[in-house]
């Protein structure tokens, strides 16, 4: 995958706790706020893709209240052998921009995966190391935001916490890439926020190393990615002390504001998935009136309790033709019908 959820170290009981969030929460808020802008993942430089899909899919979503895409592109892809921009990479993500902005969405850019031509190895998911590597990424994000000017937020690395995306999940080496980043992108476009890499799982532990490593002051958005770890519960189940839940977002909240980061915090990516692909906790899925009632749930505990997220992702747009674990979130069959999910998306922001 490109991006997404990634499950294989869990078990059926996920492991480790962690300490009780310090901060306590009305269950029975009463404080009215704003909804989140609402957005979904848009894989539109997969290869899957051909441009009439992109966009029936942009289409869809568009007609249904989605304002903002999140767009996986790769590092690798740009720059494949030297610190030169590849024109088709280039043009490739020129044209898939346009395409979003075209449809009045507003992109915000994931960018990852290290070219061989940095590290000397073709796993692209080992992140840039040391002065010179960092050097070259931080390069490649000055120019890279410059070039892209439509796109005004980049969110560094994808779930740096799991070893199947950023290779050895070290908070302190993404301190590092962040740190790198942000001056990229800030030297290429002053105006560009930038996103810290939503973390599989609410990881406040995994977070507040990467704050204390440096990470703090090198980001204008917190991401998470909030999903529940056995994977048919409500997210209104109750914070039970550990990152498996959404409703320990609190407990980060509480983790930044000790690190002196009030910041806004973004769902970069969270979800339900259709049907169960297996009996393990994180393989339960949902039906899709339950998935309709979790988005619309999750929306309602955002406005009402959390102010601070401000917006939110869902993953993923588009379901395809095979059972693999990230299909089922999708909003959009492969025939193209749109799911309860994304259906109750215009009525619910038209309510408020």
């Amino acid at each position: 995958q490109g991006a997404g959820f990634s499950q294989s170290t869990l078990s059926a009981k996920a492991p480790g706790t962690l300490k009780a969030a310090q901060t306590t929460q009305s269950a029975a808020a009463t404080s009215t706020g704003s909804l989140p802008t609402f957005g979904t993942q848009f894989h539109g430089m997969w290869s899957s893709y051909t441009d009439s899909k992109r966009a029936m899919v942009l289409d869809k979503l568009k007609a249904n209240g989605v304002t903002t895409v999140r767009l996986d592109v790769s590092w690798a892809m740009l720059q494949p052998t030297s610190a030169s921009f590849d024109n088709w990479g280039t043009d490739f993500v020129t044209r898939v921009l346009k395409m979003i902005t075209d449809h009045g969405m507003d992109p915000m850019v994931m960018i990852w995966m290290t070219p061989s031509w940095v590290t000397g190895s073709s796993d692209s998911r080992i992140p840039p190391k040391g002065s010179a590597q960092l050097g070259q990424w931080e390069t490649f994000l000055s120019q890279a935001a410059a070039r892209f000017p439509q796109v005004k937020t980049w969110e560094v690395w994808n779930e740096p916490n799991h070893n199947d995306f950023m290779r050895g999940a070290d908070p302190t080496v993404y301190a590092q890439v962040l740190a790198s980043g942000y001056r990229g992108i800030k030297a290429g476009n002053p105006q560009a926020r930038v996103v810290f890499a939503g973390t599989q799982f609410v990881d406040v532990p995994w977070i507040k190393k990467a704050l204390a490593a440096g990470a703090a002051g090198k980001y204008d958005i917190m991401g998470v990615h909030p999903y529940m770890a056995v994977g048919n519960l409500s997210p209104n189940s109750p914070d039970d002390g550990t990152i498996w839940r959404m409703r320990h977002i609190p407990a980060l909240r509480t983790a930044m504001l000790n690190a002196g980061e009030d910041k806004p915090m973004w769902f970069t990516e969270f979800g339900w998935r259709v049907g169960s692909i297996g009996s393990a906790n994180w393989q339960l899925g949902v039906s899709q009136a339950t998935q309709a009632k979790y988005l619309a749930e999750t929306l309602r505990i955002v406005k009402t309790e959390w102010p601070y997220v401000t917006r939110v992702f869902w993953y993923r747009e588009l379901a395809d033709n095979n059972t693999t674990n990230s299909s089922g979130y999708g909003l959009i069959t492969p025939k193209g019908t749109v799911k309860p999910a994304l259906a109750q998306i215009p009525a619910i922001y038209a309510a408020g």
